[in-house]
């Protein structure tokens, strides 16, 4: 497996626990200073979620009343339209419109990391 970033690792990481929001994954991306602005921070979380949807750790979707959804389309049409939707609107519009589960794979990867190495507490 190709190496992840620390953003990467600790959406695996936290999807142990939980499904893990768009907007989470922007904060991320913030607190490891890589983007300044919520533009900036999403760009950055779409290129970690095709990486991450790609090397099958994480799937992308949506909340419904029976939980997590996947989102069938091809991961380049998830992210653009991710793109569209967020495209002229605030974070507080666009933060819940997908969300990521980890797989089995990816279940597996976590189980494996150690949070004290990419979360950074500061």
């Amino acid at each position: 497996m190709m190496e992840l970033s620390d953003i990467a690792k600790e959406a695996v990481y936290t999807g142990l626990d939980d499904w893990v929001y768009l907007g989470e994954l922007c904060s991320f991306v913030r607190a490891q200073k890589k983007a300044s602005t919520d533009e900036a921070a999403l760009a950055i979380a779409l290129k970690e979620i095709e990486i991450l949807v790609n090397a099958g750790l994480m799937e992308i979707g949506a909340i419904g009343d029976e939980g997590f959804v996947p989102w069938r389309q091809p991961i380049r049409e998830s992210v653009q339209y991710i793109r569209s939707y967020a495209a002229n609107r605030r974070i507080q519009e666009w933060m819940h419109v997908a969300w990521l589960q980890n797989t089995a794979k990816g279940n597996e990867y976590a189980e494996t990391l150690d949070p004290d190495e990419f979360i950074d507490e500061d």
